[in-house]
């Protein structure tokens, strides 16, 4: 996975596009967890957003400015989209335009264990 994204990132620049986002992998709400415990940041903020989420999509911005802004300081942010897996382009669309350059999560399973 981190070859194939550092070569998006290499094809990017050398035509001078946009590199594709990393595809959100699918993940219950146990591996998120796991993902988060596994997580090196000693503060990580994990958002669950979709894109038919309006308020969702005007607030990832302002999170990835945090993450970047605060990196240094060891904070970390996890995203896990709670749209259907039949919109896992729609998704990755939406991070690859928001610049989101880590891997991400898609929820699958009962929603009740996300909550």
């Amino acid at each position: 996975m981190l070859r194939s994204l550092l070569l998006s990132l290499l094809a990017a620049t050398l035509i001078g596009a946009t590199p594709s986002a990393p595809p959100p992998s699918p993940a219950t709400a146990a591996q998120v967890l796991d993902a988060l415990k596994a997580a090196k940041q000693s503060v990580v903020v994990v958002n669950v957003w979709a894109t038919w989420c309006v308020p969702c999509r005007e607030e990832l911005p302002e999170l990835l400015r945090l993450r970047r802004d605060y990196k240094d300081r060891g904070v970390g942010l996890l995203l896990v989209s709670s749209d259907f897996s039949g919109e896992l382009e729609q998704a990755t669309a939406f991070l690859t335009e928001q610049g989101v350059d880590f891997p991400t999560y898609i929820k699958t399973g009962d929603d009740m264990q996300f909550i």
